[in-house]
């Protein structure tokens, strides 16, 4: 069985590949391109920029058979590897989300569970993901450049100074180790797609390669020990979750691998229990699951979840619902008992972007600050477009021959 994916070359330039899964064999198919989706037209459609592609394409041979022409332009790029914001349903139905709708820059606040604000930080940037380190004394978060680019930072709280952690990594998806003293994240390199990284926190020594997957994964939470890692992983058509013990020749293991999305799974703090959100029951909910076995499975929001994060004592499970910041009590003495979702607070702070959906924000130790992204000018627009019937038009620009 083969699945066709985007990769990266050694000067980090997206390409299409087909992957065979029996023989772990590659096959180039197109340089220049990612993002690549097969529409049963029989067209291969990909990013090139900002633009949609489509190219005539043979399935069996895995070849393409035409001219490669563009289908829509301004598509925003959620990263320059190649990741457009488009997908396309079986009846020919495309969305799509405009140029123009990228995250607005934003300023990070404290919240606290009443909904009270204070600033931590006023200057507004392209900021995605904050990170409280165990102390909570630093917040590591992913910064985008003018160039396009993203990397890890380090805040530190007491001194209100912000330092570069990474150089040209297009970084994101940050995790702290329990004891502080590194962190993992994901990134581009290795002439592969996204993989996690580990760097010590204080900025000595170069970041180290701690997956090696031809698949696009990043890191999510560390084991208590810091042996063990929590991946989410990007399948050609959907997301899975995964899981690998760190060290010489590790392998992931798939802890779910379904027809569904599963994402943004997050490890209780005694490591017994896996929060994630599903969309099998036609809305994204969040769960939870007994680690590693996946027995004992709940589901803990009522009226659809977002971006789980566990409270330090594990008695507590936070999500986001729209705009509103939710919490369910959580007791697991012997089985996994959930009391009923409550709003503690309300506001317009950004939600997770892109394709990963982890939690875009944090709590402290104490459960009783949330670290938030406040949008600059207090307001989030976005739009998505809807074309129905598209292949009609698909196939009108870009003619097969069957």
């Amino acid at each position: 069985m083969f699945a066709v994916h985007s990769s990266e070359d050694p000067v980090n330039e997206s390409r299409i590949e087909a992957y065979d899964f029996e023989t772990g064999e590659t096959k180039l198919i197109m340089e220049a391109a990612g993002n690549p989706v097969y529409a049963r037209t029989g067209h291969l459609l990909f990013a090139r920029g900002s633009t949609l592609m489509a190219a005539p394409f043979d399935e069996v041979a895995l070849v393409v058979t035409g001219a490669a022409f563009p289908v829509v332009e301004s598509i925003y790029m959620a990263d320059p590897s190649g990741s457009m914001n488009f997908t396309i349903s079986n009846d020919g139905t495309l969305a799509y989300t405009p140029e123009g709708n990228n995250p607005p820059h934003s300023t990070i606040v404290s919240v606290d569970r009443s909904g009270r604000e204070s600033s931590i930080l006023d200057t507004a940037r392209d900021f995605e993901g904050p990170r409280l380190s165990p102390d909570g004394q630093r917040i590591a978060v992913s910064l985008a450049d003018a160039d396009g680019g993203r990397d890890v930072w380090i805040l530190d709280r007491t001194r209100g100074n912000l330092s570069r952690l990474t150089f040209d990594r297009f970084a994101s998806e940050i995790v702290w180790r329990s004891d502080g003293e590194r962190l993992a994240f994901a990134a581009l390199g290795g002439g592969l797609a996204y993989n996690a990284f580990s760097t010590s926190a204080d900025g000595s020594g170069e970041p180290e390669p701690l997956t090696f997957e031809r698949r696009v994964v990043w890191p999510t939470s560390f084991t208590p020990d810091g042996a063990g890692l929590i991946l989410s992983v990007l399948a050609s058509h959907h997301k899975d979750i995964g899981y690998m013990e760190l060290g010489t020749n590790a392998e992931m293991k798939y802890l779910l691998e379904t027809d569904f999305d599963e994402i943004s799974p997050r490890l209780s703090p005694d490591g017994r229990w896996l929060a994630y959100v599903s969309d099998e029951s036609g809305e994204r909910e969040v769960y939870a699951q007994r680690f590693p076995d996946g027995g004992d499975k709940k589901q803990v929001s009522v009226n659809s979840g977002t971006e789980p994060v566990w409270s330090a004592n594990g008695e507590e499970l936070f999500f986001r619902e729209a705009e509103r910041m939710m919490v369910v009590s959580i007791s697991s003495a012997n089985r996994l008992t959930l009391g009923t979702p409550t709003v503690l607070f309300e506001g317009p702070y950004l939600p997770a972007w892109s394709n990963s959906l982890s939690a875009n924000y944090d709590v402290s130790a104490d459960g009783e600050e949330f670290i938030m992204l406040r949008p600059e000018g207090g307001t989030l627009r976005q739009e998505i477009v809807i074309v129905l019937n598209w292949f009609d038009e698909l196939e009108r620009l870009v003619p097969t021959d069957h």
